[in-house]
């Protein structure tokens, strides 16, 4: 403490240093302490605190002029001036002598009147409990100031003599009695500015006071969030916050959280005092701004996180709460007149205990908890699929495997690459929206359209394929992973989500034609079955974003099928998983140029999951939905700059294909390089006469009107130990599924 007081020495001169002689001598503090004892005995006061000195005090002090008005004053604390610590104790017990000889109409005519400072009886009022003192300049003499805390109104015992109470039986939390006074159990604990911990078990105490006394059936007890704190600590006091009021409101706390509760009494006490039109109007002015500390008592709230954060214009700091996730102002009814149960209308996740609704698992309760979010995410696809006869809504599962490159993204970096393996959502606020009651009112404007006008605002708002739908994304049927992450946009934190693996915009039909001709639930994927309309994994532990090679090869050979029949393609052969191939996918940089890219080889960015749809939605967007002249203008792009996208997968000369994940801190994805051909040939786009698989390669035959490579016959290895497993291996070596074992 005395290193701490004598490094004030290197403040301006404008402030007093203070040295040792400055100091207060040790008998001071427990002489005035044994005063406030030795009173709360005579009079039978009852909460009459020990005083703690407090170097918050002391530094609020130091910057003040003596001679100038304090306006800081009577808000969280008080003052009073003493000659000198030397007479200080003689001077203070004096003054108190002279003072309670007056009747008590006198002395309260006296606290009446006053309105700057009670002098030395400041140091009487039994609800401070701290204090600080410092040496001040006053015209040429030196005075010793001293502050008491945290109250900032003027307090004094019972005057008359005729109080009953047992001295220190109504003490401060934390606090008990010793010999009449109320002492701290912890002393080096108690601050004046306070704990942030002691302040919400006050409160959480006073939410759960107001639930019952006002019958709130719906009020929660608020829980610490590193999440809030983390978007608190960057946030700057002296501009203006756009993102809050969405998942998160706030709250200044003036000097100390030790006043809160009671600032927050004055506030209920005066909303108490208006008719139900002025308690509307008042409550309805703070909802675009804060309504103070009267923001802890919102019952829908359930996280708050404290501390102070840089005030950069004064070039001082602020103490500030944010509490979430309700970024509206919601009180509960102050009438008096609700006849509902407190506690009987808790969040999920939550119980009622004594009127409160109290975390059932708080360790895991969360501002950022996806667990909730997911499961209303998938009935609203549920829910929208029942309504529209959706033949293929699939159910969303999280992606560990999309976090891993999410984390580590920028938002540029997400927008840029959104539509082309994955779609992102960028949510107005900081947290999981409440899906089920939020959702409708996002989209209402939208799903109220006719057809017509739906479809000409979704092809509007989907002009480029790094646009977004917003909240529409997540009623894209083809997607099946989706995971979140806060990211820093602008300054602001806002939630994004990924979903894929398509990267299409899309959403299902909703002319009234599609509705009666589609069977909901009736065209899922394969490995996901239809529950009331809903495509659910079989088992989702098993599924991928990236997927796995084995069923990637096999599905884009199977569309490969399909297409050369739909177009009667007589030369569209079967991929084969070649290890070489792999290897260049591995190392090809496409920043770099490669002599042998679009020579001997081509590439495609994709994922392995889901391809026939995402091969299905290029196919209808570059055959079906772009006209001959921009499709050949596609075409030959693609051919002398980079890919034709999924369209390579298509490629009917390619005989081989080898694949390797490429995660960076632009983009993740699979690099798909396919031979052995360096240009992409289309089929004939006009329906002929041939048929599919009659023109293939030598050594090809048609299978089905695919022209695949013959299998050829295992030979059965020599029964020597040593010998069995290298011929095996090298037999094995190039056939058809030696992809299987390879894993990326």
């Amino acid at each position: 403490m005395l290193l701490i007081l004598l490094l004030f020495n290197l403040l301006p001169c404008s402030i007093i240093a203070t040295s040792m002689e400055d100091l207060p001598p040790n008998d001071f503090l427990p002489g005035i302490n044994s005063l406030r004892r030795k009173y709360a005995k005579q009079y039978n006061v009852p909460n009459m605190h020990e005083l703690i000195w407090s170097e918050d005090l002391v530094n609020i002090l130091k910057l003040l002029d003596w001679s100038a008005d304090w306006p800081e004053a009577r808000k969280t604390w008080r003052y009073t001036a003493l000659k000198s610590y030397e007479t200080a104790l003689s001077q203070i017990e004096t003054d108190a002598i002279n003072f309670l000889k007056k009747t008590p109409e006198e002395i309260r005519k006296t606290i009446k009147d006053t309105f700057y400072t009670m002098d030395r009886m400041e140091l009487f009022n039994p609800l401070q409990r701290f204090i600080g003192c410092t040496p001040k300049s006053d015209k040429g003499e030196v005075v010793i100031v001293c502050s008491v805390g945290t109250k900032g109104s003027f307090t004094l015992f019972d005057t008359t003599g005729q109080s009953t109470s047992i001295p220190g039986s109504k003490c401060h939390q934390r606090y008990e009695n010793k010999d009449g006074l109320c002492v701290a159990n912890n002393p080096g604990e108690e601050s004046y500015k306070g704990r942030v911990e002691y302040l919400i078990d006050d409160i959480n105490q006073l939410r759960k006071t107001y639930a019952n006394r006002f019958n709130v059936p719906n009020m929660h007890q608020l829980i610490w969030s590193e999440d809030l704190q983390n978007i608190l600590k960057p946030l700057d006091w002296g501009r203006k916050w756009p993102e809050a009021r969405t998942t998160w409101r706030f709250s200044e706390i003036v000097n100390t959280y030790e006043t809160v509760e009671d600032s927050i009494r004055k506030e209920m006490y005066t909303l108490s005092e208006k008719n139900s039109e002025q308690r509307k109007s008042h409550i309805d002015g703070h909802r675009s701004s804060n309504y103070g500390v009267m923001e802890f008592l919102n019952p829908l709230q359930r996280f708050y996180a404290c501390g102070p954060i840089a005030d950069k214009k004064t070039n001082s700091t602020a103490t500030v709460c944010l509490v979430g996730p309700q970024g509206g102002l919601t009180l509960f009814d102050t009438t008096g007149l609700s006849e509902e149960i407190p506690g009987s209308n808790c969040h999920r996740g939550y119980q009622n205990n004594g009127g409160i609704c109290v975390a059932m698992d708080s360790a895991n309760e969360k501002f950022y908890n996806p667990k909730y979010f997911l499961e209303d995410i998938n009935q609203i696809r549920k829910d929208y699929a029942q309504k529209y006869s959706v033949p293929n809504m699939h159910q969303l599962v999280w992606s560990n495997e999309i976090f891993q490159f999410l984390d580590t993204l920028e938002y540029t970096n997400i927008s840029q690459q959104s539509g082309k393996i994955w779609r992102h959502d960028l949510f107005l606020g900081s947290a999981y929206f409440n899906a089920l009651s939020d959702f409708e009112g996002m989209n209402e404007p939208y799903f109220k359209k006719s057809t017509k006008a739906m479809i000409t605002t979704f092809l509007d708002t989907t002009t480029s394929d790094s646009s977004t739908l917003d909240s529409l994304e997540l009623l894209n049927p083809y997607q099946k992973f989706i995971q979140c992450a806060p990211k820093v946009i602008g300054g602001s934190t806002k939630m994004i989500c990924v979903i894929g693996p398509s990267g299409k915009a899309k959403l299902f039909d909703m002319d009234t034609v599609s509705r009666a001709k589609n069977v909901v639930g009736s065209q899922c994927a394969a490995k996901y079955t239809d529950e009331d309309g809903l495509c659910v994994p079989e088992d989702s532990s098993k599924l991928s974003f990236f997927g796995n090679p084995t069923d990637f090869v096999k599905d884009v050979n199977l569309m490969r099928k399909t297409y050369a029949h739909k177009f009667n393609v007589p030369n569209m052969h079967q991929l084969v998983w070649k290890d070489s191939l792999a290897t260049i996918a591995k190392s090809f940089d496409e920043s770099r140029s490669s002599p042998k890219a679009r020579v001997t080889w081509r590439y495609v960015k994709t994922v392995y999951s889901g391809i026939k749809e995402a091969i299905e939605l290029e196919v209808e967007e570059n055959l079906v939905e772009m006209n001959q002249e921009h499709f050949l203008e596609f075409i030959s792009n693609g051919n002398s700059n980079s890919s034709v996208g999924l369209l390579e997968l298509l490629n009917p000369l390619q005989t081989h294909i080898g694949c390797a994940k490429k995660m960076g801190p632009a983009e993740s994805y699979m690099l798909c390089v396919l031979g052995d051909e360096g240009q992409f040939k289309m089929w004939n786009l006009k329906k002929n006469s041939v048929k599919p698989g009659t023109s293939c390669k030598n050594g090809y035959k048609n299978e089905g009107g695919l022209c695949t490579m013959p299998t050829p016959p295992t030979r059965i290895p020599p029964k020597k130990a040593p010998q069995t497993s290298g011929a095996a291996k090298s037999l094995t070596s190039g056939i058809i599924i030696s992809f299987i074992v390879f894993f990326l």
